[in-house]
């Protein structure tokens, strides 16, 4: 019986009759203010779960970010993560300034991408639920003095919708809560352009097809014309996860065919 076993409030008796004694199993489980919290492997450690774990997670953040930091648990999609030097919003960032994806103050009005919509046409035996495994894009920008640019979403999806359905469509917009899904695209300065990249189908179901076999990518400048790219695979599946953004290009008058 579990009973018998009283090492930590964790202990479990196996199936073997011996005693299991994980450090923890929540993070109440673990006092000391250096390792407060309970990992997966049930072992107490530090790190943090969110921003406000971390040191000067609500500075303003000095020309080196050596007084602000953020948590990269939801950056990297894990329950446990550590704080690294940087913005975590742009309450950090000085007056005129914003946290981008990178977690580095920019300088507002600076023309950065502004929102991906994904358009699905067709979502065959796909999840159907509020939490899906949305697609990940890995989005390739035009250069600038420092070379080429690129950015990386996690999961694009919306935990309060479905967002892959047959006719659905789903906008990820540079907002606070999407800075998550959009990681490093989060208001991504990428020249203005897409020149390429791909996106992923990471759901263990479903076949995903896009309207028009085409993702739209919106920017932060008022006059500035949305970019379209072609997908090369359709659909999108388990099978064929992966497909490349090809054809892309300037779409002012929407009338872009792939």
């Amino acid at each position: 019986m579990d009973t018998d076993c009283t090492v930590t409030p964790c202990s479990t008796c196996s199936l073997d009759s011996t005693c299991n004694d994980p450090d923890c199993c929540e993070d109440d489980d673990c006092p000391d203010p250096d390792f407060q919290f309970c990992s997966d492997s049930e072992v107490c450690e530090g790190g943090c779960r969110q921003d406000s774990d971390c040191i000067g997670f609500d500075a303003v953040c000095d020309h080196f970010y050596s007084n602000c930091n953020y948590c990269d648990a939801s950056d990297l999609g894990i329950a446990l993560g550590t704080c690294q030097p940087g913005c975590s919003t742009d309450v950090n960032c000085i007056t005129g300034s914003e946290c981008n994806g990178l977690h580095r103050c920019a300088a507002g009005g600076t023309l950065t991408l502004e929102t991906i919509i994904l358009r699905t046409a067709t979502c065959s035996e796909c999840q159907g639920t509020l939490l899906e495994d949305g697609p990940i894009l890995n989005l390739v920008g035009g250069f600038n003095i420092n070379g080429g640019t690129s950015c990386l979403t996690n999961d694009l999806d919306h935990p309060d919708s479905i967002d892959y359905s047959d006719g659905s469509t789903a906008e990820f917009p540079a907002i606070e809560e999407n800075r998550a899904p959009l990681r490093t695209c989060f208001r991504a300065q990428l020249e203005g352009e897409i020149l390429g990249g791909t996106v992923e189908w990471t759901a263990g179901v479903g076949e995903w097809t896009l309207e028009g076999n085409q993702i739209d990518f919106g920017w932060s400048g008022i006059a500035s014309c949305k970019w379209t790219c072609c997908v090369d695979v359709v659909p999108l599946s388990p099978a064929d996860p992966i497909a490349s953004l090809v054809d892309c290009r300037k779409n002012c008058l929407d009338d872009l065919v792939c």
